[in-house]
């Protein structure tokens, strides 16, 4: 018979060691991959005070996937665009501080624009246009930024969710009395 002592003393026995988390990083790493989001270090602390969390630096990888699995195809008109015509938009986050949350990162966005796309052309109507363009692509940048930032921070905020749960299954009494029984019986055979 396994005592509430003997729960208690091997508590941390599948958490004591440094990688019980893999299997969850790596889920996560991969899921955020099929939607277009590199992956490149996750950062976290818990599960006990006020400042746990979780976070990653990584990056948009393909734009396409993340615009298909995140937004609607109406969505963004003039970036969808830009990135038919070979222009780019970039945006990647990176922790920063002390501590390893959702709102612990800082993040770098980088665009083309119409006018870099086009730069060679000489015609005034034609860079009335463009820059008419550039006016409409940079109030979706806005948004579309805004809400790539959101995604980000929902993701990491997942992570720890995911994280978490994984700890407290490796620390519940279930998890814990089930070990020490397994062990029982080698010990007996």
């Amino acid at each position: 018979m396994i005592t509430d002592e003997q729960i208690e003393e091997n508590r941390l026995i599948f958490v004591d060691h440094e990688d019980w988390w893999e299997g969850t990083e790596n889920n996560f790493t991969e899921r955020m991959r099929s939607r277009g989001v590199e992956v490149e270090r996750v950062f976290f602390s818990g599960f006990w005070s006020q400042g746990d969390g979780a976070c990653f630096e990584g990056s948009i990888c393909d734009m396409d996937d993340f615009l298909k699995f995140y937004f609607n195809d109406d969505e963004y008109p003039f970036i969808r665009r830009l990135l038919k015509e070979n222009g780019a938009v970039n945006l990647s986050c990176h922790q920063h501080g002390y501590y390893s949350h959702a709102n612990s990162v800082l993040f770098s966005e980088q665009h083309d624009t119409w006018e870099l796309i086009h730069h060679d052309e000489e015609d005034e109507f034609r860079l009335k246009v463009i820059n008419a363009m550039d006016e409409k692509l940079a109030d979706e940048l806005t948004d579309f930024y805004s809400a790539a930032h959101e995604i980000f921070r929902d993701a990491m905020r997942s992570l720890y969710d995911d994280l978490q749960a994984e700890y407290e299954y490796l620390t519940s009494d279930e998890t814990i009395r089930e070990y020490l029984e397994d062990q029982e019986e080698e010990e007996d055979q």
